[in-house]
């Protein structure tokens, strides 16, 4: 009969949708249990503000353009965060869950925000310096006369922490990021105060008077 579906027809095509469904149930589980054997991935970002109606922290994803993502918030102690304080959010590599959100803490110069990785600070720093600056600064003590209270900030680059690349680390200077390799040789830098999430630029102190002053002047002059 035209039209006419026999019941072993539409058996037929529920068993095939179920094996599908199966399938795909499958595979999910096999990607999380994949993602749990890997190693994470860590990238160094900075706050941006918190989502609370959706118990979530947003932050500056790195190389995006200004893209931001979120993270949920399972401690609350990361209520605390300023917008702009620098964090490491860590995430899986497979579907990019976020796993955890670490502030940044500091011994001296060495910044991490849980390795302990022994390196000569000094010689990271006066390569960064070189690199970035040229001959303008001879040493630290030189940067500080017109960055007063600055200190160098070292730490594991992100977005190379993974087991299978080579080991890479950023110098935070005043305004750029230095990236050394793990002997301390310069390879490339990062600006500084732009949308790309990576630091707060920070000026030299006679430039930030000149802004001080001259925000003081307009105001008088309004009054």
């Amino acid at each position: 009969m035209l039209g006419f579906r026999s019941p072993l027809h539409y058996t037929n095509h529920m068993l095939r949708g179920l094996i599908v469904l199966v399938i795909l149930v499958a595979i999910g589980w096999c990607l999380l249990a994949l993602e749990g054997m890997l190693p994470t991935d860590e990238m160094d970002t900075r706050v941006h503000h918190f989502l609370k109606s959706a118990n979530s922290l947003v932050y500056v994803v790195p190389d995006s353009g200004g893209e931001l993502g979120t993270c949920p918030i399972e401690d609350n102690k990361l209520w605390a965060l300023q917008p702009g304080t620098e964090i490491v959010v860590e995430k899986t590599l497979i579907l990019g869950r976020c796993v955890s959100i670490k502030p940044i803490r500091c011994v001296g110069h060495m910044c991490s925000s849980g390795t302990n990785d022994v390196i000569n600070a000094d010689h990271f720093i006066q390569n960064a310096i070189l690199y970035v600056y040229g001959d303008k600064y001879a040493n630290l003590g030189e940067l500080r006369k017109e960055y007063p209270g600055f200190s160098p900030q070292i730490r594991r680059w992100p977005m190379v922490r993974m087991f299978w690349s080579p080991v890479r680390y950023s110098v935070r200077l005043p305004e750029k990021l230095a990236i050394l390799d793990g002997n301390g040789n310069t390879m490339t830098t990062r600006e500084c105060g732009s949308d790309e999430g990576y630091c707060q630029k920070i000026l030299p102190s006679q430039i930030e008077e000149e802004i001080t002053d001259d925000t003081s002047l307009s105001e008088s002059e309004r009054k």
